[in-house]
């Protein structure tokens, strides 16, 4: 409604002064002096969310990947608890194909993705 603000804090800036603009910036969506979106930013990807299975695994010759974005082309490389690169290769419908088993230990795995990489570790028995 004109004359009306859904949020008084959109009528003075942080330092209390009036604000000059008709518009102001709440976090992620931008909004103006009657509550209307005026724009959005875009969101990126929270790496904490990645996940791999099955993790423990029992000679694993494949691993699946959660909460990918679809959209994007994703890498990986596998390192033993040693640093050693063991294997690279590209993520394709979020699972991870290995020509031949793990033996058993500790891994982890490196997934790059546009801008972003997470580190997961695996355990292999």
């Amino acid at each position: 409604m004109p004359g009306q603000h859904c949020f008084p804090f959109l009528l003075n800036d942080y330092g209390y002064s009036p604000r000059l603009s008709t518009t102001t910036n709440i976090g992620a969506i931008e909004f103006d002096l009657d509550c209307m979106p005026v724009s959005s930013e875009t969101i990126q990807l929270s790496t904490s969310t990645i996940d791999l299975y099955p993790n423990p695994c029992y000679s694993c010759r494949s691993f699946f990947v959660r909460n990918l974005p679809e959209d994007n082309q994703y890498t990986y490389d596998i390192f033993s608890s040693m640093s050693t690169l063991i294997t690279s290769g590209k993520i394709e419908g979020n699972q991870i194909m290995l020509s031949t088993n793990l033996p058993a230990g500790i891994y982890f795995v490196v997934i790059h993705g546009d801008g972003f990489s997470a580190v997961r570790r695996i355990v292999v028995f």
